[in-house]
């Protein structure tokens, strides 16, 4: 089975994700944090010599007060005193780098955040790094015979380390949704809708079996149900479903859920249709080059010395004609942005007509001029929603893409 276990990369990324914002809103409680970049889980080597090796995932929040009331080297002891008081141990005083950047570092178990300010921008931003699990595949987690000598108690368990063997997530599915399932039971009736759960990376999986294991567990017995039966009385929705565990054929999966359509059960876990590998990506200027180079090394000065390079050119819907950004009546495309407006814009008219459709029309407006006119401090830059360029630069960042 490739059905994994690694149910808590995307929690980590999360969590980070999530104290790097509660750090940047206490350490500047006037100005609303914006996620700049945000990547992973991946391997921290990309390839590690026992096969499994670290997994990481890294996320960048920025935030600024209004104006310039603080100075660098205080924002970074105010960043410094927040994480401090949210558990993380904290180096020495800040440090001043050769670009008079003032930073501290701060380290706890599995992550460290690095809190910076450049002392000519006066922006705050929490570089996090975080590990998590290793999305390996759960079930089956060994293929090879277990200790004792493990055998299948008949046709069923056959099949099923047959499907296994061959990496067959949709026949494995396939048959459980037609074996009957064992469930240990208490003897007395009156605790038999309890049921037998472990703990997995830390979610709880209601066990089931395709075959009685004998001995019977003590005091008790088997509840024979199916998959159907199961998911139209799921005890609750916060578990996941973990089938003949520590054998061969294990698999660790979501809960049941079923429609009823002309009989047919729905298995969430059933693999999608294979689908054509995409076209590497292909920079259709110079601003994508560079850009391109700078996201894959995840730089973020780089991305902003693209965006700021002379005559940088982006695209956007606007709906009114050929007036500029700093025109009167120019119309902003502001839309929601993740908890936030923003507005979207795009390097080539190629990856707008991608995003927005053919029949849309847009104009090319420089960079500059977007940051001169910007209508709203709290409003976010999107270079390339959802591309492998997409970039998001906060609305109190511009003006120094101006400066730069």
């Amino acid at each position: 089975m490739t059905v994994a276990r690694g149910g808590g990369q995307v929690p980590a990324r999360q969590a980070l994700r999530r104290t790097l914002l509660d750090v940047a809103a206490a350490a500047c409680p006037d100005c609303a944090p914006v996620v700049e970049r945000e990547r992973g889980p991946f391997p921290d080597d990309p390839k590690p010599p026992d096969g499994a090796g670290r997994w990481v995932c890294t996320a960048t929040v920025a935030t600024a007060p209004p104006g310039m009331s603080w100075t660098a080297s205080e924002l970074v002891r105010t960043a410094a005193e927040v994480l401090t008081a949210h558990g993380w141990s904290v180096g020495a005083e800040p440090t001043v780098t050769e670009a008079r950047r003032y930073e501290v570092i701060a380290e706890r178990p599995g992550g460290r955040v690095v809190a910076s300010v450049r002392a000519d921008e006066g922006i705050l931003r929490l570089a996090g790094r975080a590990e998590v699990p290793s999305p390996e595949p759960a079930a089956p987690r060994s293929r090879g015979p277990q200790p004792g000598g493990w055998q299948p108690a008949g046709d069923v368990q056959a099949a099923l380390r047959l499907a296994v063997e061959r990496g067959d997530d949709r026949g494995y599915l396939d048959l459980l949704l037609d074996t009957p399932l064992y469930l240990p039971s208490a003897a007395d009736s009156g605790a038999a809708a309890r049921f037998a759960t472990v703990a997995v990376d830390d979610q709880v999986h209601l066990v089931a079996f395709t075959a009685a294991p004998t001995p019977a567990p003590r005091g008790g017995g088997w509840r024979v149900t199916s998959y159907l039966d199961l998911a139209q009385r799921w005890p609750d929705p916060s578990w996941r479903l973990v089938v003949d565990p520590g054998t061969p054929i294990e698999a660790y999966l979501p809960a049941p859920s079923a429609e009823a359509v002309g009989g047919a059960v729905r298995l969430p876990a059933r693999p999608a249709p294979t689908e054509p590998a995409a076209e590497p990506f292909r920079p259709l200027n110079a601003l994508e080059t560079a850009l391109y180079e700078a996201v894959a090394a995840d730089d973020r000065d780089a991305v902003f010395a693209a965006l700021a390079a002379d005559g940088a050119v982006v695209w956007m819907a606007t709906g009114t004609g050929e007036l500029r950004p700093t025109d009167p009546g120019f119309a902003w495309p502001v839309a929601p942005v993740d908890d936030g407006l923003g507005v979207r814009v795009y390097t080539a008219p190629r990856r707008a007509a991608d995003a927005l459709g053919e029949a849309v029309e847009v104009v090319a407006v420089e960079l500059a001029e977007v940051a001169a006119a910007w209508p709203d401090r709290t409003y976010r830059l999107v270079v390339d929603p959802g591309g492998p360029l997409a970039v998001t630069v906060p609305g109190f960042v511009l003006s120094t893409l101006v400066r730069r």
